[in-house]
């Protein structure tokens, strides 16, 4: 996958009061929290305009125009599509979701892993950010790594936003990775080293 851009999750919704759909939707949201920045979830309510649209589009592609327009055969209900292709007629257990969203993920150029950051006065953050930068040159391109800095307005808007994904105020100073909480005290050298070599898949190495 190219940097930057998420695997798009989509799925065929009728209504709440459709059990199927309304479960296969929570598993989702389930999911999505631990996939951060890297997932895009469209729940496509196909009973309604812009979701009707979608609904017939997918169905088309599917199964083509005719066996859609002639023949009234559409896309599963409820469905799960990840970037435009069906994956799911029924609910996944959670693990295969996990599974084929990591497919699509696929390799990515590099880790991202955010300090949130009082400021220069912050002694703490200080001392985080200099593990950080210890480490970081191993990785090569493996790691992307940056400052959040909340008195600044870009890192304001960014720790709002973390704050959203982990349900409550972030710890300040912390290590966020793909948009998750990794750490929420100063990690040895050793300690960040092997967290992302797991990561990686590089264990031992």
């Amino acid at each position: 996958m190219k940097p930057g851009k998420k695997v798009v999750i989509e799925v065929m919704y009728k209504a709440d009061y459709c059990l199927p759909c309304f479960y296969m939707d929570q598993t989702v949201l389930e999911i999505l929290p631990r996939y951060a920045d890297r997932v895009d979830y469209r729940r496509v309510d196909f009973m309604k305009g812009e979701g009707k649209k979608r609904f017939l589009q997918l169905s088309c592609e599917l199964y083509g125009e005719d066996a859609v327009h002639k023949h009234c055969r559409v896309a599963p209900v409820p469905s799960l599509f990840i970037n435009g292709e069906l994956v799911f007629d029924a609910i996944p257990p959670m693990f295969e979701l996990e599974e084929v969203i990591e497919e699509a993920i696929g390799k990515r150029e590099a880790i991202h892993l955010e300090i949130l950051h009082e400021g220069s006065h912050c002694v703490p953050c200080e001392y985080m950010t200099r593990v950080v930068e210890e480490v970081a040159p191993e990785f090569n391109g493996a790691l992307k790594w940056e400052k959040v800095v909340l008195t600044r307005k870009e890192g304001a808007v960014r720790f709002d936003e973390l704050a959203r994904i982990f349900g409550k105020l972030p710890p300040v100073p912390s290590l966020f990775i793909d948009g998750r909480l990794a750490f929420d005290h100063i990690p040895g050298t050793d300690e960040l080293r092997d967290c992302l070599n797991g990561m990686l898949g590089r264990v031992g190495d």
